[in-house]
């Protein structure tokens, strides 16, 4: 299962996130919000905020650390890639999703 998502900015410091929209629920699961990532090959690591499944469908995070503190790669990566449009493909529900560049 994947969704082809759009990319928007949040918040003052117009920080990158990406747009899940209406899957979200067939997409993540409510019960499990500590969710792992893979970006070029690598895992990253972010939580779901209580808002996720109601009125913010968006990923905003993506941490080297299962602590989901420091540098924010997700934004990084949007950033430095140009990146548009991205696919988010479900590896193992509820834990494991890839997200790649879409041309």
């Amino acid at each position: 299962m994947y969704r082809d998502c759009g990319i928007s900015w949040h918040g003052p410091n117009k920080r990158y996130q990406v747009e899940i929209g209406k899957d979200a629920h067939n997409l993540f699961d409510e019960t499990n919000r500590d969710i792992e990532i893979e970006i070029d090959g690598k895992t990253f690591y972010s939580h779901l905020p209580d808002s996720f499944f109601s009125k913010c469908k968006h990923l905003r995070t993506a941490y080297d650390n299962k602590n989901v503190k420091g540098t924010n790669y997700l934004h990084e990566w949007i950033d430095k890639n140009n990146i548009k449009r991205a696919k988010l493909e479900v590896i193992e529900k509820p834990v494991k999703y890839k997200l790649t560049k879409i041309q």
